[in-house]
């Protein structure tokens, strides 16, 4: 695929129409500790949706003959077994239930695969790959609640999800939508691109 940076003129704009280098752009903070990120800095977020359509599937249909099932504390959800993401979010369940402590904010999961676009955008959900999971809705905080435009400044961060939870999926692959500027702290998508053991292990080795 062409390796290519987009031309467009605002955040926005390369939201919808990124070029594949952009989606690489922003490094993502694996295993970090939680701060408000900077206006606009959504490490992860800008996807180039010929590759996901590429990698995972073009169709509902296409997507769907690649889902299994992943038991997540008695729920049954559906997730792709591409590049290993069903696998991976079946190691983090195994490991958040030795933590009791996360157990509120990680259950009921608000779902899994769903065939949609990001509400209000043109741009698929990574969730409709079956790549990406939401977590306890009643925990979470999400930045269009409160009635902001995307790309607008002085939105408010808030997160309750305590860094052990965030910390087990990003060493699985995952990202989390909390470390977004346009944050959405029950969203974890597959991204082994952009973290993993490698790069947390690497960041732990960097806090003093």
């Amino acid at each position: 695929m062409p390796l290519s940076h987009s031309r467009a003129a605002t955040y926005v704009d390369r939201l919808n129409a990124p070029g594949l280098l952009d989606q690489l752009a922003t490094p993502y903070p694996a295993c970090a500790p939680l701060r408000p990120p900077a206006w606009n800095v959504d490490p992860g977020r800008v996807r180039f949706e010929p590759f996901f359509r590429k990698m995972y599937g073009a169709s509902a249909a296409e997507v769907e003959r690649q889902l299994t099932n992943v038991d997540w504390f008695g729920q049954r959800l559906r997730v792709t077994q591409v590049n290993g993401a069903a696998q991976s979010l079946a190691a983090v369940a195994a490991e958040l239930a030795r933590l009791p402590q996360v157990r509120p904010f990680v259950t009921p999961s608000a779902g899994t695969f769903n065939w949609r676009t990001i509400a209000g955008t043109p741009r698929l959900s990574v969730h409709a790959y079956g790549a990406a999971i939401d977590l306890n809705v009643a925990r979470s905080a999400y930045w269009a609640w409160g009635g902001y435009r995307e790309g607008q400044r002085g939105i408010p961060y808030r997160n309750a999800f305590p860094l052990a939870l965030v910390q087990v999926f990003e060493r699985h692959g995952w990202i989390w939508g909390g470390r977004w500027y346009h944050h959405d702290t029950m969203h974890f998508e597959y991204r082994p691109e952009l973290t993993g053991p490698a790069q947390c292990a690497a960041a732990l080795r960097g806090q003093p």
